[in-house]
């Protein structure tokens, strides 16, 4: 039997919240069952009454009402689900039909597969979603089927058994949550990726400047992330792979520093090498997320030092309610 819940995280996403859970209605259709589980982090735009709006009793609202984030949020959802599969999206994804019956499938035909995810089309904004600044054809870059990715993102399918034996996602990442998850998965399970459109991602530009300073306190989450898999190497070359701009920067610094010490003009001729490819790809991809790009490549690598060493978070309660409708 085809039967999935789709957990849905939201905070303030009322640019979006609409489409996303009506494409999740349309696309149910080829489905036996299926329900949805929304809830929603304390959004202060009326995402909330959007969604309260949406006549369908299949939809149940949760609200996070004290210390959300998105890791909370999704194994709240996963703690409502009542079917096999659930399909983890975020609030800002439109998700898209061909996707769905070929992620069962994979689950279906193969036990040891924990987790499903596709390609993801990504429409970047404007801060504000102003105008459209860029279109990818797909974040992921998925262009054939491939076995033990790390999840690069909250949109996937996943098997709830899977989800509950690995005990869902540590609640103390605000950020980096779902990276942690998939290292977890993968001491035991399989992660499939397809060459199948999951949907389309509209957000702000992870490089707008002021999306890059807003995120300076969540970055420190690399750095509990690499501690964690300090003495992994598997999991330890998987996280460089994924943010290796962050760590082409850490080099960079870790080479200048060197040739002050020991004052061998290799060592900096090193350091002006990667410098200059670094901004010379920056300008080739798109010049005008260019002061982002050196920002997160050499300004977040103190951050992510510093709490490698230092940063502690501790698991803390949280509270929600159910909404009637």
């Amino acid at each position: 039997m085809n039967k999935i819940s789709f957990v849905v995280i939201a905070k303030n996403e009322i640019f979006n919240i609409e489409k996303c859970i009506h494409e999740i209605v349309d696309t149910a259709e080829c489905l036996d069952d299926y329900e949805i589980v929304f809830v929603d982090s304390a959004s202060t735009d009326g995402t909330m009454q959007k969604v309260q709006g949406i006549l369908n009793g299949k939809i149940r609202i949760i609200q996070i009402t004290l210390n959300p984030n998105a890791a909370r949020a999704r194994n709240l959802g996963a703690d409502c689900a009542q079917f096999e599969y659930i399909f983890f999206i975020d609030g800002d994804v439109v998700i898209d039909k061909a996707f769905l019956l070929f992620a069962l499938d994979e689950l279906r035909k193969n036990p040891k597969v924990g987790c499903v995810l596709g390609q993801l089309e990504e429409i970047q904004y404007s801060k504000g979603f102003g105008s459209v600044q860029k279109v990818i054809a797909d974040r992921l870059n998925i262009n054939e089927r491939s076995i033990n990715r790390i999840l690069p993102g909250g949109i996937f399918m996943v098997r709830k058994a899977v989800y509950t034996e690995i005990h869902g996602m540590d609640e103390r990442f605000d950020i980096y949550e779902d990276r942690d998850l998939g290292l977890r998965i993968l001491k035991g399970h399989q992660i499939i990726a397809v060459p199948y459109k999951m949907g389309t991602h509209h957000t702000v530009s992870y490089r707008d400047i002021y999306r890059i300073f807003s995120r300076l306190s969540l970055i420190r989450f690399i750095g509990l992330l690499l501690r964690r898999n300090f003495f992994d190497p598997k999991n330890l070359f998987l996280i460089v792979k994924l943010e290796y701009g962050l760590f082409l920067g850490m080099a960079a610094w870790v080479i200048l520093g060197s040739y002050f010490i020991f004052h061998n003009i290799i060592l900096l001729f090193i350091f002006l090498t990667i410098l200059l490819f670094d901004l010379f790809k920056g300008l080739k991809v798109d010049r005008k997320d260019l002061p982002g790009r050196l920002v997160e490549h050499y300004f977040y690598p103190f951050i992510i030092l510093e709490s490698f060493i230092l940063f502690y978070p501790k698991k803390i309660q949280f509270k929600w309610i159910e909404i009637n409708r």
